[in-house]
């Protein structure tokens, strides 16, 4: 299973590698291959790394570029996140040795976590800054998606301090999220019409 679909596992041999490494032999200078990343982005092989890296770099169209460089921060955060996860749950560690070799996942293991971070904010402000009039497909453009994922990546990934939020609780009383610094916080949001 990967990402919860059926598929092969990963390896040169593969069929996605095999596709990834296609596409950019033959169609580096498509201006195509957009919708490509967007549906990569959540992806954890190295191939797509490979993939968004090489479309950054080379592509002569800036929508593609846009499009690469918001997807591989996505990819990055998202594979740092699942690292995070496969240390705290030795079973998780188990599928992804069989999914995608015991030795790409020691090496993913091994790097750097704060150097891999300031690279997916790097990513992201360079999104916004250079592509952020690119438009995404149902979603808007890049500047608009990055200001939420920066918003999310610097404030509410596990392990950051909260936004110090206002609101009111059940009972009509005023309260700040600071108001309980120390205290584990359950916050329902939800909206009456």
């Amino acid at each position: 299973m990967v990402n919860n679909n059926a598929s092969p596992a990963g390896g040169k041999d593969s069929l996605g590698a095999r596709a990834m490494a296609l596409l950019l032999r033959d169609y580096l200078r498509s201006d195509k291959l957009g919708p490509i990343c967007l549906r990569i982005n959540a992806g954890f092989r190295k191939e797509h790394e490979t993939f968004l890296r090489t479309l950054l770099e080379k592509s002569p169209h800036k929508d593609v570029r846009g499009l690469a460089c918001l997807a591989l921060a996505q990819f990055l955060n998202n594979r740092m996140q699942r690292l995070d996860q496969i240390k705290e749950q030795p079973e998780l560690a188990r599928e992804y040795e069989a999914l995608f070799g015991k030795e790409f996942l020691a090496e993913l293991q091994r790097q750097d976590r704060a150097r891999v971070a300031r690279e997916i904010e790097t990513l992201f402000e360079r999104a916004g800054k250079e592509y952020g009039d690119v438009r995404i497909p149902y979603e808007g453009t890049v500047a608009q998606k990055v200001k939420a994922e920066l918003f999310e990546f610097r404030h509410l990934l596990v392990g950051k301090e909260a936004p110090n939020i206002e609101g009111v609780d059940q009972d009509g009383k005023r309260f700040r999220l600071s108001d309980y610094k120390g205290q584990v916080v359950l916050l329902d949001f939800w909206n009456q019409f």
